[in-house]
């Protein structure tokens, strides 16, 4: 079991990196066309957690907040324990500006992967955008702890501390 959750992560990660490149390639008639054909396979598979997540990423990218919420909350519905999925729902909630749910999906994210990387910088951005400074900057410094050289987390950090007057 154990190979099989590192072949998964590993095959998970090169999923991530080419819908991160799609991010950059895509024109909004392939992304449309693309979203079409998902909607059709999930009507055949409508308990295909990997057709749901694929298309929140999807959405995602279109700035569809609350589909990518949608489609993310049924992956976690078919795997509660899909920690890119809760993370990926905070980041939907948060840009709804949702941050209480926002906050609740990051902490169980950490829940199930305390070094999770994008759930501490989620944490952080919606705790100083509440302009809870200390609890943010903790989340930051997590973060860099996880990755010191993450350049996300070193500019909310630096961010932080011009917003907090330090």
């Amino acid at each position: 079991p154990f190979t099989g959750q590192i072949d998964h992560q590993q095959r998970q990660r090169r999923a991530e990196r080419a819908l991160k490149e799609l991010r950059t390639t895509l024109g909004a008639k392939d992304l449309e066309h693309a979203v079409d054909v998902y909607r059709k396979a999930i009507l055949q598979w409508p308990d295909d957690w990997l057709l749901h997540y694929d298309i929140a990423n999807l959405h995602d990218i279109a700035q569809k907040h609350q589909s990518t919420a949608d489609h993310l909350q049924t992956v976690l519905r078919l795997l509660p324990r899909h920690v890119p999925a809760r993370v990926g729902l905070g980041h939907a909630l948060a840009k709804m500006n949702k941050d209480d749910e926002a906050l609740a999906a990051y902490r169980q994210a950490l829940g199930g992967d305390p070094d999770m990387l994008a759930a501490h910088i989620g944490m952080g951005v919606v705790l100083s955008r509440r302009k809870k400074f200390d609890q943010a900057a903790h989340h930051f410094n997590e973060a860099l702890r996880i990755k010191p050289d993450d350049k996300e987390a070193a500019d909310c950090l630096e961010n932080l501390k011009r917003m907090a007057g330090e």
